[in-house]
């Protein structure tokens, strides 16, 4: 976990690799989303070993379904874990829902991003991911806008890659993490 992959994949790359483990190799989307999870958890737990407070920025995408997958199993570990949800739940997957589902069951509650963020030990950017291709507006903007507010004194973990990216040319559609 020390250093970095040297490999870095297009989007459509990226799909096609999920694809690829899903059906060749018959892994459901949601434990590949569990898999995800536990290894962003692997990544706080060895870039900020005393954080004790997560702070997470969830979309409606499967990026926000890794985020909660994240959550669920930083709550199992007592992390503690506030979770802040962009987007309707209605725009979700069956597997991000069924995610998010499982964070409700256990008792925590998901906040409505509303304009601020918490004081915390690491945010967790798992708000929009590598299916951006539009300029990010309302909502989803002030989130982006809150997370970089944060920046200077809060670690920043960006799932796949930071909101506002553009997942194959690194360009900033609007406002970026």
């Amino acid at each position: 976990m020390s250093t970095l992959p040297h490999e870095l994949y297009t989007a459509e790359q990226t799909r096609e690799l999920e694809r690829i483990v899903t059906g060749q190799h018959n892994i459901s989307s949601a434990t590949l989303m569990a898999r995800a999870g536990g290894a962003a958890l692997d990544c706080i737990k060895c870039h900020w070993p005393q954080a004790e407070r997560i702070f997470l920025v969830c979309g409606t995408g499967n990026n926000g379904g890794d985020g909660f997958e994240l959550a669920r199993q930083a709550i199992a570990e007592e992390y503690r874990v506030s979770i802040f949800q962009v987007g309707d739940e209605k725009e979700m997957s069956e597997e991000t829902f069924a995610a998010r589902e499982a964070i409700l069951a256990s008792g925590v509650e998901i906040h409505r991003f509303e304009d601020k963020l918490p004081t915390t030990d690491v945010i967790v950017d798992a708000l929009l991911g590598i299916g951006l291709s539009r300029e990010v507006s309302g909502y989803h903007a002030l989130a982006v806008n809150a997370i970089n507010e944060h920046t200077k004194r809060i670690p920043v973990l960006a799932l796949d890659i930071p909101s506002g990216l553009h997942a194959n040319t690194g360009r900033a559609l609007g406002t970026a993490a």
